[in-house]
């Protein structure tokens, strides 16, 4: 055990010697005995396992300006359910690839227990308008700041290319009139 009482003595000898004033060397505060903390720091501290709507939205960000359904089994211009349906099979392998029709690919996430519905748009959702038999829908992931993923119908390519207002006005009541839905990964 080392005595506070030395330490300070020999801190007040070496601030003397160092040709310090003696009046900033006799005011040096006792130290109280210190306290060793046994815990982590917050900054090595493991980060918490990403959710399942995380892990979605990453594999989506990660296909941003490529094409998610090289295979090209349906065309750029109705790819969009293609190319989703790989995203969801690559980050939950479970799930089937290429599916070609949004319609299938609704009646698929609404029978699914990995998804919910849900009513308001967040991260790592699945917005899905899909298709009638006389209009084309439209299928995205929903990534950061509300911006909606999906496929470009005409460069075929992934991109964040909506938000909530303009998928509405695009494919909802004054758009196509689609109905439109949202399922959140559990």
């Amino acid at each position: 055990i080392i005595n506070m009482n030395i330490i300070q003595k020999i801190i007040r000898f070496l601030l003397q010697v160092l040709g310090l004033m003696k009046k900033q060397a006799n005011t040096i505060a006792p130290v109280p005995h210190a306290t060793v903390s046994h815990e982590t720091p917050a900054s090595l501290e493991t980060p918490p396992e990403p959710t399942n709507a995380d892990k979605l939205c990453a594999v989506a960000i990660s296909y941003l300006g490529k094409d998610a359904s090289p295979k090209d089994k349906a065309s750029d211009e109705v790819g969009c359910s293609e190319s989703i349906s790989n995203i969801i099979h690559e980050a939950f392998p479970d799930f089937p690839a290429e599916l070609l029709a949004t319609d299938v690919l609704n009646r698929l996430l609404k029978n699914s227990n990995r998804f919910k519905a849900e009513l308001e748009l967040s991260r790592g959702a699945i917005i899905i308008s899909p298709r009638t038999a006389t209009k084309n829908g439209h299928v995205g992931i929903c990534g950061d700041n509300g911006l909606i993923m999906s496929s470009n119908s005409k460069t075929g390519l992934f991109d964040a290319n909506y938000n909530w207002d303009t998928w509405i006005k695009t494919f909802g009541a004054k758009g196509r009139g689609l109905h439109t839905y949202i399922y959140k990964p559990v």
